[in-house]
């Protein structure tokens, strides 16, 4: 479990567009660029994703071995913030409420 195990000395960068994402774990020693490192934290990463995006993605590892690991996420849709917001939990409680 790489990235629940790790995750307070993993550093990740999430950057993309709405239907795209790449992650990035910039920890060298606990996530080395490696075929055993990706196969061990594309499940992790399904979950995380599935659970946001309401359905498996796609997650391919870039092919950079120099650089730290890195993961391409494809989702079919883009959730609404409100469905993204029920889905981890519910909006904080200053949008939940109006301000008269």
């Amino acid at each position: 479990m790489i990235l629940v195990g790790a995750a307070g000395r993993l550093f990740h960068d999430l950057i993309g567009d709405a239907e795209t994402r790449a992650v990035r774990l910039t920890d060298r020693l606990h996530a080395p660029n490696e075929d055993a490192t990706f196969a061990q934290t594309k499940p992790e990463v399904e979950v995380l994703f599935t659970r946001v995006y309401g359905a498996a993605p796609r997650i391919e590892r870039l092919p950079a071995l120099k650089e730290p690991l890195a993961l391409r996420i494809k989702a079919g849709s883009d959730p609404t913030l409100e469905a993204l917001l029920e889905k981890l939990g519910g909006p904080p409680v200053a949008l939940s409420t109006t301000v008269n």
